[in-house]
């Protein structure tokens, strides 16, 4: 990479968004435009023109795109989606020309894949509740909140006074309005660009530097992390690679360290309190988060959502990583291989070799973790996460060079040199036998609760549980 987000800043936000034209991929349309007005005004006639099929279905006739529903707003919705993430690719290949960015090399079959989202937007933004059906139309609404929000004429509040967001359940504040309009994306799902490789959205230019950054080959590769021998492409991503081996809150109920108190907020809040605020309409399921609701949901769809391009072949598939699998066979791509590091036996699936773990070997999981955690180790094949963890760490010989390099970083500050905390044995938490029970939840801060807990012993037989009830009468 050549350029950087502060060299770019010599370019205007047209020229970085707009190096290219719009272009309509409905029935191989080929209408360009680099107006953002006519351009939309011309993907929506598509889908208002559209006739119904004989099943009373609409289908998507967006180039590899199987959408297929029963509702002319919801099709309106799907189709004016595919223009946003149009011109989110726009914006994505326009910074890719102008900073001279790694081209991405994942399947660009999926680019125009954008997922079974749901088409209705509902503003709660100060009790508005007011409802779209096309996303550019309930972003701009937003922002029109966010602008009346601040003092008039004005983009921060007066001397320093946060400005707090009013979005249902959010009690975080931001002084400068450009803050608080990252901040506002995080409700709305609105992105700032989008690969025009492979169609990924992110929020922020700078998570797609690093996106094309992450898929450079490995031999141009040249800083080194010096813990676990991972090679990263700039500087930057090293850095932020570093924060992962710094744990500096602990969580107390299991041996797992984070690098921020937000990360351990929602750890605790999911894996131990089992925090489940979002249900699902068709069943009894409860997620933590709106996104693995959305996960959740496309057990219920009965439509293939993605299907095989390979000529000869009309295979479809509910999920993009099922699709994804069934491709690498087409191409003969080498299928993941799993090995138990005790006995060299070998699966093809994660799943199986969990099982063997569990029944064979009787070997618990790591605490705090539900699942076995896998890694690919160095001859390719996936093995425990912690042992590849560890082995690769007792590998890695840095040079003196690599040294001196490391030592220069400013991972922190010079006054407060970093202090590795030793990783606590098993041992350790062997004390904390029985149910934990909430006594009180006390929010002290952003992210940051006050939880006292009380554990209460398990009887160990039927007699037991009589006499404690006994003298709870």
């Amino acid at each position: 990479m050549t350029l950087t987000l502060r060299e770019l800043s010599k370019y205007s936000d047209e020229e970085k968004r707009k190096s290219y034209k719009f272009e309509c991929e409905w029935r191989q349309c080929k209408f360009l435009s680099g107006n953002d007005r006519k351009y939309f005004e011309h993907v929506d006639t598509h889908s208002e023109n559209l006739e119904v099929n004989s099943d009373d279905t609409f289908v998507c006739e967006w180039d590899l795109c199987d959408f297929v529903t029963e509702s002319r707003d919801e099709l309106i919705g799907h189709v004016h989606f595919h223009g946003y993430h149009t011109m989110l690719k726009v914006h994505g290949a326009s910074l890719s020309l102008l900073a001279n960015l790694p081209r991405c090399n994942l399947d660009s079959r999926m680019r125009n894949s954008i997922g079974n989202r749901p088409m209705t937007y509902i503003c709660d933004w100060d009790s508005c509740h007011e409802r779209f059906n096309k996303a550019m139309y309930f972003f701009y609404h937003v922002k029109n909140h966010l602008i009346d929000a601040y003092p008039q004429g004005r983009k921060s509040g007066y001397r320093g006074e946060k400005v707090m967001c009013r979005w249902s359940n959010c009690k975080i504040g931001y002084n400068a309005l450009t803050t608080m309009k990252i901040h506002i994306r995080a409700h709305t799902t609105e992105r700032e660009v989008a690969c025009f490789c492979c169609g990924t959205m992110f929020r922020e230019r700078l998570k797609y530097l690093d996106h094309c950054a992450r898929q450079v080959d490995v031999s141009y590769r040249k800083y080194q992390c010096l813990q676990c021998g991972k090679f990263c492409t700039t500087d930057r991503l090293l850095k932020n690679h570093m924060d992962t081996h710094y744990k500096e809150y602990e969580c107390t109920l299991c041996p797992i360290g984070f690098s921020s108190k937000a990360a351990l907020s929602t750890h605790i809040m999911r894996r131990h309190f089992q925090v489940r605020n979002y249900k699902c309409q068709q069943c009894d399921y409860r997620a933590f988060t709106k996104a693995d609701l959305m996960v959740h949901t496309l057990s219920h769809n009965a439509r293939k959502l993605y299907r095989c391009d390979e000529f000869g072949c009309n295979v479809a598939f509910k999920t993009e990583t099922s699709l994804k699998k069934h491709i690498s066979w087409h191409y003969n791509l080498p299928t993941p291989l799993y090995e138990c590091h005790l006995c060299s036996n070998k699966y093809a699936q994660s799943f199986h070799l969990s099982k063997h773990y569990l029944f064979d070997h009787k070997l618990e999981r790591q605490p705090g973790y539900r699942t076995y955690r896998y890694k690919i180790d160095s001859d390719g094949i996936h093995r425990l996460a912690w042992y590849v963890e560890k082995k690769t760490q007792d590998c890695v010989k840095p040079s003196i060079e690599q040294l001196e390099a490391q030592s220069t970083m400013k991972h922190k500050s010079a006054s407060n040199p970093p202090v590795e905390k030793s990783k606590p044995s098993k041992s350790t938490y062997a004390a904390l036998k029985g149910v934990p029970q909430v006594e009180c939840i006390k929010s002290i801060g952003v992210d940051e609760f006050l939880v006292e807990l009380k554990l209460i012993e398990e009887p160990k037989d039927e007699s037991e549980k009589t006499g404690q009830e006994e003298q709870s009468k």
